[in-house]
């Protein structure tokens, strides 16, 4: 990587703001569908790159993937078979959408003759010298970093509990035996601790945003399987727009991090965290100015690649389907495990890597498997949640939601629950 040079705050301002227009500007360009409504919000995420230009300055470039979305399925809503995206907030979506651009150009034969990448003496690709990327959120991520006086720690998609009366000691901790940590009544506003995002009345398995980055900061963006083809990528710039918090920023995505030891090529990097004066029109601050409003149901995903997609956000499904659908290969989300497991699969055919060849056929791998042949990533990330805080990571039981085989769907639809009323953006 090239010497990471500091800027001043006039210049971070000035790099904040390019990005947050760079990011605006593209979601008003995409079709309305999925967009709030007048009496709606939501967040807005991207992954843009930076480049050093002839005076030897970095500066933002354009916008590669974007995200949009506040909601994430509750427990009972997860998918066995990997058929339905988990985590509808913006940051995550933005990701996948960034995934799946760089499946892309591994499955195009694109990433040959990229700007971006470049090939390893392993013959794995990874970022060229002049190259760096960066994520925006048009609101500070959910988690620990919304901790601090003044925060927004309360999520949109929780809703109010009913009064209940107050119960005895016992019945308390009878109560509490099981609770998650983060959820024990003296954590509700404690810093640095690994945060689950709150359900419609109902308890999820999604940890926040603040507790995902921080680990793209240690692990990378890329995730297990993509190591399989690609070296680990680091974000350098976190920018952010509403609820900014530099010190609670800082210590959620980059100090939290900072005294766990990994292996190389994994490790904190340096990363550089501005705050723009560009707010989002759509975001909850600047919507809140103009009366009462509530959180959008609907996700947009897309990446530069062409790929666009619409999903509704409470349900992991695209938007408009009807109960016949559900459980259809051709239906379920692009940006669905399911749908990643196929393309790890069909970038084999292009890279040959060894580690895809080896052991059971493709077509009785399952997906769990698959990630299990990145060993490197998998062992570091072991080590990642070893340490605390993140010890208290809330994770999936990877027998019963990450077994599924890639050919879960073959002969068509599949029974699951659900309304046959068309699933609509409000919902």
């Amino acid at each position: 990587w090239p010497p990471h040079t500091m800027v001043t705050k006039e210049e971070d301002r000035s790099f904040a703001d390019a990005v947050a227009s760079m990011s605006q500007d593209l979601f008003d360009s995409l079709p309305s569908k999925g967009k709030p409504n007048e009496k709606e919000w939501t967040v807005l995420a991207t992954i843009f790159t930076v480049k050093m230009n002839d005076k030897q300055e970095w500066k933002p470039s354009q916008i590669i993937a974007l995200g949009t979305g506040n909601r994430c399925l509750n427990k009972s809503q997860l998918s066995e078979d990997g058929d339905l995206i988990n985590d509808s907030h913006a940051e995550v979506i933005a990701r996948r959408s960034f995934l799946k651009w760089i499946y892309h150009q591994i499955q195009s034969d694109g990433i040959k003759s990229s700007e971006f990448f470049e090939k390893n003496d392993e013959g794995k690709w990874r970022i060229k010298s002049g190259i760096r990327f960066g994520m925006y959120s048009s609101h500070s991520p959910c988690g620990d970093a919304n901790v601090f006086v003044g925060g927004d720690c309360e999520e949109t998609n929780s809703e109010p509990e009913p009064k209940k009366r107050k119960k005895s000691e016992s019945e308390l901790a009878e109560s509490l035996k099981d609770v998650p940590y983060c959820d024990l009544p003296e954590n509700r506003n404690k810093p640095g601790i690994v945060r689950r995002k709150p359900g419609r009345g109902e308890t999820t398995l999604s940890v926040s945003c603040s507790d995902k980055i921080a680990m793209w900061n240690a692990l990378g963006v890329q995730g297990a399987i993509l190591t399989l083809f690609i070296e680990p990528m680091f974000f350098s710039y976190i920018v952010v727009g509403e609820y900014f918090n530099s010190e609670a920023l800082t210590r959620s995505l980059s100090e939290r991090i900072q005294d766990i030891k990994l292996p190389s090529p994994f490790g904190k990097r340096e990363l550089e965290i501005m705050q723009s004066t560009k707010l989002f029109s759509r975001g909850k601050g600047e919507k809140s100015k103009i009366g009462k409003s509530v959180s959008s149901g609907a996700a947009i995903g897309w990446n530069i690649s062409k790929f666009y997609e619409v999903t509704g956000s409470s349900t992991g499904r695209k938007i408009g389907l009807i109960s016949k659908d559900f459980g259809v290969l051709k239906h379920t989300p692009l940006l669905s495990k399911l749908r990643f497991f196929s393309l790890a699969l069909e970038c084999t055919e292009e890279t040959k890597r060894e580690e895809l060849e080896k052991g059971e056929e493709k077509k009785e791998l399952t997906y769990i498997q698959l990630k299990e042949r990145a060993q490197d990533y998998r062992s570091a990330k072991q080590i990642f949640l070893f340490n605390s805080p993140f010890d208290h990571w809330t994770r999936l039981d990877e027998v019963q939601y990450l077994s599924f085989p890639p050919a879960n769907f073959k002969g068509g639809a599949k029974p699951q629950s659900g309304s046959s009323k068309k699933e609509e953006n409000s919902q």
